[in-house]
């Protein structure tokens, strides 16, 4: 009676698994130095694709919580982070005359640096009125800035120049009290301060703004809204994923060709690293595929073997590098808060499956030689 379809395959894969694991562990330190290469491929991948998550999430965190339907900006000016706008004096009457506009919140954006002691940061200085959108969407501790005086700063910046609650620090000539550290607003290194609008206008020196977050009507129409308020001079309304669209256009320009590459590098050096290990492997036990050709065991057994070893090296130096990938981004969280890493479930199974994908590449020089394997081997002295 001919043997059923699945047990076709079980059998030649239970074998393959249990040759493939005492071939690779059958020298220990050799298969501790294979595991931790192996590791440190994955742990490069896995990371460096976090940064990219976290750069994506990180870069929108601020227009992703303002709580506005309609951006309104200078003409011409078509993203957050990297654009000095101003709006036109006067126009704000007109912005809360359009129809179904029910509430407007005026900031004024300002670039910087802040440092204390520690490495200069580039910092995004967002003056907004209290009470009103614009500010922080979550503190960590404190409160958010209520005087003139008093700033909120992001919680990656206070750590990396030893500032904290109750501290004075000076941005742009102006002495301010920390009242507060907020989470969530490292923009890929772009750090959030928040003060009072009347703070960052005197920074200025002038009263100015440099966007206005509307909010309308339940259900109002955000097209025919920005298509009436695109009718006045000199500015133009934009929806806030838009914006934000456009901030991660510029970002990554400069963060993604970089992170490819070394995601491009630590695959490379993933499938040399699998190839030397699987073929070595493979060769130093010539006799043994010599045996189990000699007993009569078929090429899908012998190929079971090649790729259950490049199955078993994926799994545990990829598990190893999850693991090393989670210390390394704890460690920078807690030393270093100036880049993170999302290393989210859905990245890890994206980035198993392509490591994968890469290491049975390394499968072939070994089937190719276990193809040549002469049964006559094993009789050799």
């Amino acid at each position: 009676m001919p043997p059923a379809a699945d047990e076709h395959w079980t059998a030649p894969l239970g074998t393959g698994l249990g040759l493939a694991w005492r071939n690779l562990t059958a020298d220990p330190r050799r298969w501790v130095m294979s595991s931790a290469a192996m590791g440190i491929a994955s742990l490069l991948v896995l990371f460096m694709q976090g940064v990219s998550r976290w750069v994506d999430t990180s870069t929108t965190a601020y227009l992703d919580h303002v709580r506005a339907d309609v951006v309104v900006t200078q003409a011409g000016v078509d993203d957050l982070l990297f654009s000095q706008a101003v709006i036109p004096d006067g126009t704000l009457p007109q912005l809360v005359g359009v129809p179904r506009v029910v509430g407007a919140s005026q900031i004024l954006t300002i670039n910087g640096v802040l440092s204390r002691g520690g490495t200069p940061l580039p910092v995004f200085i967002v003056g907004y009125p209290p009470n009103l959108p614009g500010g922080p969407w979550a503190i960590a501790r404190g409160r958010s800035p209520i005087s003139s005086d008093e700033v909120v700063l992001d919680r990656s910046l206070a750590t990396n120049n030893n500032i904290g609650v109750g501290d004075g620090v000076s941005i742009l000539g102006h002495n301010l009290r920390v009242v507060g550290l907020s989470s969530d607003t490292n923009a890929a290194g772009i750090f959030f301060v928040f003060v009072p609008l009347e703070t960052a206008q005197s920074m200025a020196g002038a009263k100015i703004v440099s966007f206005s977050l509307l909010r309308l009507t339940p259900g109002a129409s955000v097209t025919a809204t920005s298509q009436e308020i695109d009718r006045l001079a000199g500015v133009h309304s934009l929806r806030p994923s838009k914006l934000a669209k456009n901030d991660l256009k510029m970002i990554n320009a400069g963060f993604s060709q970089p992170l490819n590459v070394v995601i491009a590098v630590c695959l490379v050096v993933g499938v040399l690293i699998a190839g030397i290990v699987l073929y070595t492997a493979t060769v130093e036990h010539a006799r043994d595929f010599a045996v189990l050709k000699a007993i009569g065991a078929r090429f899908r057994v012998l190929a079971m073997v090649a790729v259950g070893q490049a199955l078993v090296l994926t799994v545990c130096g990829f598990l190893l590098g999850w693991a090393m990938a989670g210390l390394l981004v704890l460690a920078f969280r807690t030393w270093l808060p100036v880049i993170d890493s999302q290393i989210d479930p859905d990245i890890a199974g994206k980035m198993f499956a392509l490591i994968l994908a890469v290491n049975l590449l390394a499968v072939v020089q070994p089937l190719r030689f276990l193809r040549r394997v002469d049964p006559q081997e094993v009789f050799k002295a």
